[in-house]
């Protein structure tokens, strides 16, 4: 089971995340048949939703959204408290290898467009915000991101390995945020410790205690640890308002020309079939009853 765990560090003036996401990364793999570059792009992005969601507190959900008019094509993610993910990306087969052997996702995600984060509560949106994809390299854009809409000083780190066999060995994040009481000294031994960080596979390779012990000695307090999954809760009622929010026109034109939809979910490839009869209720009331 692939876990997160959460704690403070550096006399409690820092919080740390460190999130282990080798199973949500396979399992989007197999679902979405995807090629190395998508899966490093999707998987990345998967396990930066994971530590975020956990921010979060009771029902409240996330939606990550990123596009930067690359070959890619759009990047979204849900995430929640509960540590649940899901996510897709609109082209699975991008494969692109830098001029150092190491997977191109600037490249595949491009540089003229946003990411946008999308919070929500009680399903109501209660906080939306973006900003310019600045490098392609996701865990820099999300730092920025950070900094620029939350004010928070914010470190992350990615690492993702692939097998020869195409599965995926590794994939962690660590996310490192201030507190408003942070002082000084504690910023600087940060800045002095991630400085030309380059270590970052070997570090993310080790638990999440040997990680914590590796940049801050005995001066760490887990808080807690907890569950990872990749999790769709899509359903045939969801789907059936969806198509109830359609022009009654166009929705009646698809009941007399096909007499049925198909609908496969972009998160977990399910497919959701409605009879004549069953648009029919649809269009009447709106939804599945």
């Amino acid at each position: 089971m692939d876990k997160i765990t959460r704690a403070l560090a550096l006399n409690n003036e820092i919080k740390v995340s460190i999130a282990k996401t080798k199973e949500i990364a396979n399992t989007a793999l197999k679902l979405h048949n995807l090629w190395p570059t998508s899966l490093s792009v999707l998987a990345k992005t998967l396990t930066i939703g994971a530590m975020m969601g956990k921010m979060l507190k009771g029902s409240d959900a996330l939606t990550i959204k990123i596009n930067g008019n690359g070959p890619i094509g759009n990047i979204v993610v849900d995430a929640n408290a509960l540590g649940e993910v899901r996510g897709y990306v609109d082209n699975p087969h991008i494969n692109f290898i830098n001029n150092q052997n190491i997977l191109d996702d600037k490249t595949a995600i491009g540089l003229d467009g946003f990411i946008e984060v999308i919070k929500t509560q009680n399903l109501k949106t209660d906080f939306s915000s973006s900003v310019e994809i600045k490098t392609g390299d996701l865990a820099n854009d999300f730092t920025y991101y950070f900094f620029t809409s939350e004010q928070t000083p914010t470190i992350i780190l990615l690492n993702l390995d692939i097998s020869k066999e195409a599965l995926v060995t590794e994939s962690n994040g660590l996310l490192i945020q201030t507190l408003p009481k942070t002082n000084e000294a504690t910023i600087k031994y940060l800045e002095k410790t991630f400085e030309n960080f380059k270590n970052t596979a070997s570090l993310l390779s080790k638990d999440a205690t040997d990680i914590l012990k590796t940049l801050f000695k005995d001066d760490y307090v887990i808080l807690e640890e907890s569950n990872l999954i990749y999790n769709c809760n899509c359903s045939k009622l969801n789907f059936s308002k969806g198509l109830g929010s359609l022009n009654k026109k166009d929705l009646k034109q698809i009941i007399d020309e096909d007499e049925k939809a198909e609908i496969i979910c972009n998160y977990c490839k399910k497919e959701y079939l409605f009879s004549k009869d069953e648009l029919n209720i649809i269009l009447d009331k709106g939804k599945l009853v």
